[in-house]
């Protein structure tokens, strides 16, 4: 009869384990975090794709040692 008991009491834990392995990983939008549309996505994929954007290794050194210096 205990271990009936126990099961029992157990139930509501294992179904949250079950709900947390069957569904997606949610954040809810009120707590601060915006929603990420795909229109989003994919203007930031364009952003990554401007040559404009990437500086070569000397460029990259430069500047990261100029942060360096600053701490």
């Amino acid at each position: 009869m205990d271990s009936i008991m126990e099961i029992i009491e157990n139930i509501e834990v294992e179904l949250y384990k079950l709900k947390a392995e069957l569904m997606p990983v949610e954040i809810p939008e009120d707590e601060g975090f915006e929603k990420i549309t795909e229109e989003k996505i994919n203007k930031y994929y364009e952003d990554l794709k401007n040559p404009e954007l990437w500086v070569d290794e000397e460029e990259f050194f430069r500047v990261l040692n100029e942060d360096n210096d600053k701490e």
